[in-house]
């Protein structure tokens, strides 16, 4: 049987002289015949029935065990609906649909959790849930219904991060806005935030409590090279030349 399943379904590795060197495009038809093949395989080899092995219930959440190992959470309310039973047999058809169900009660549970934890924009929270596993289709409507419960808010997020920044360690427009789209939120956003937060911000006032926090490091050198460091850091922090410069000149002969 080994052999017969090898030369009806053959693996890639064995036709893999096929694709390499120069005889690439001479041999072309044959991948044709092998992704045929390849998509027979998949069709032969699915199930067209499964039995449920067990449900399982706990709260208003469900599990059902199928015959092949697979497990799917869901809403007591569609077991009920589905009229799903141990030993009961379902066809290919039920089981993709209640494998999405199933997949969009997992997606929503993750999401849940990760909100508990900390926030996310949306476009962490989706690729985090790419990152599981999950489909577009379901990730986009899950991600939709955090939207409407208002638990997913770009602007919202967006200002408590520049706000938290700006009372722990300062910067100017510049560094905030790459900080605001390395969390993946949307250019448009990301500039009106930024532009609201430091609309009363004054960049010197900026600079100098940077400087000042970092006084005790900058005045163990000499002069020349304390102020190089000083403008290296603030530049590094997106703060111009000039505010940089008045910083330094008051702070040091403050000092």
């Amino acid at each position: 049987m080994r052999g017969i399943r090898r030369v009806l379904f053959p693996t890639r590795a064995g036709l893999r002289p096929f694709w390499n060197g120069k005889e690439k495009a001479k041999y072309k038809p044959f991948k044709k015949w092998f992704l045929l093949i390849k998509t027979l395989r998949i069709f032969v080899t699915m199930p067209d029935k499964l039995i449920i092995k067990s449900i399982s219930r706990k709260g208003r959440l469900a599990t059902v065990s199928l015959s092949d190992e697979t497990e799917l959470l869901l809403l007591q309310s569609m077991v009920e609906r589905h009229r799903l039973r141990s030993g009961l047999e379902i066809s290919a058809e039920q089981i993709n649909i209640i494998k999405a169900e199933s997949d969009f009660i997992r997606a929503d549970h993750h999401l849940g959790y990760m909100l508990g934890a900390r926030s996310y924009s949306i476009g962490q929270a989706s690729q985090r849930l790419a990152q599981k596993g999950f489909d577009k289709t379901i990730i986009g409507q899950v991600v939709k219904l955090y939207i409407e419960r208002g638990f997913l808010d770009d602007a919202k997020f967006a200002r408590e991060l520049v706000s938290a920044a700006l009372r722990h360690k300062p910067a100017g427009r510049g560094y905030l806005l790459a900080r605001l789209q390395s969390k993946m939120i949307p250019n448009a956003i990301a500039r009106a935030t930024v532009e609201e937060c430091l609309r009363d911000v004054d960049e010197y006032s900026v600079a100098f409590q940077l400087l000042e926090a970092r006084w005790n490091y900058l005045s163990k050198f000499d002069l020349e090279t304390a102020r190089r460091k000083a403008y290296n850091y603030l530049s590094r922090r997106s703060i111009g030349y000039e505010a940089a410069r008045q910083a330094f000149e008051k702070i040091s002969q403050e000092e």
